[in-house]
């Protein structure tokens, strides 16, 4: 596998998933590309559920490889026996944790949830001495000095462009502890036309972020389309 820069390593996989519809059962194929902390995924439905006439045996790959590598994009390959496809994916080598999706109607939700967010602990801070940092034991110069809580952060995005409609995986800082530190809430918002719906929610303080398990957006997807 070629990699444009060997400090973003790029890691392809394919899953099977399957879900009854109520009237039979769906199969396809979960391709996710992710490099650094930026990760993209596609649903390739190959049996459909409600009628033989919507399947598309071509979709059942089994392998997928990077084929070409560029700053600002991934091409990927898949195949499935004779048949290939190509499919490409906007990842930027950036670091930034932000991820923006090329879907308006997505970036509108993004936005909204932002903005509520920003709006809602406007007035909200916290002192220095409720950050992990001072409960384990480091040096601070200053532990009565006050911050305003932690922005909201995009941490998966996974879009279904066919049918307007996605899924947004956030975290963002809604309360702060002198024993524990920052809490923060981890949701998941099913998006369509750019409307976020909160699916999941969970919260959890600085001294137990090991134990939270973040949701990977495509396979929420799966669960609430």
């Amino acid at each position: 596998m070629k990699n444009f820069n060997e400090n973003y390593e790029t890691i392809v996989s394919l899953q099977d998933k399957s879900k009854d519809t109520g009237a039979g059962m769906e199969y396809g194929i979960l391709l996710t590309v992710k490099r650094g902390k930026e990760k993209r995924s596609k649903y390739y439905k190959y049996r459909d559920g409600h009628s033989a006439s919507g399947d598309n045996w071509n979709f059942c790959f089994r392998k997928a490889e990077v084929i070409e590598e560029t700053p600002e994009k991934v091409t990927v390959r898949l195949y499935n026996g004779d048949f290939t496809l190509d499919e490409t994916f906007d990842l930027q080598t950036s670091q930034n944790d932000n991820q923006e999706s090329k879907d308006p109607k997505m970036n509108e939700a993004i936005e909204k949830l932002k903005k509520y967010h920003k709006e809602k602990y406007a007035n909200a801070s916290y002192p220095l001495r409720h950050t992990l940092a001072f409960i384990q034991g480091q040096f601070v110069p200053n532990p009565d000095l006050e911050f305003k809580y932690d922005g909201l952060e995009v941490l998966d995005v996974f879009e279904n462009p066919e049918k307007g409609e996605g899924i947004i995986v956030t975290k963002a800082q809604i309360d702060a502890r002198a024993d524990n530190g920052k809490q923060y809430e981890f949701c998941v918002y099913f998006v369509k036309e750019g409307v976020p719906e909160l699916k999941l929610r969970q919260c959890a303080y600085e001294t137990n972020l090991d134990k939270v398990e973040i949701p990977d957006a495509a396979v929420e997807y799966e669960k609430y389309s």
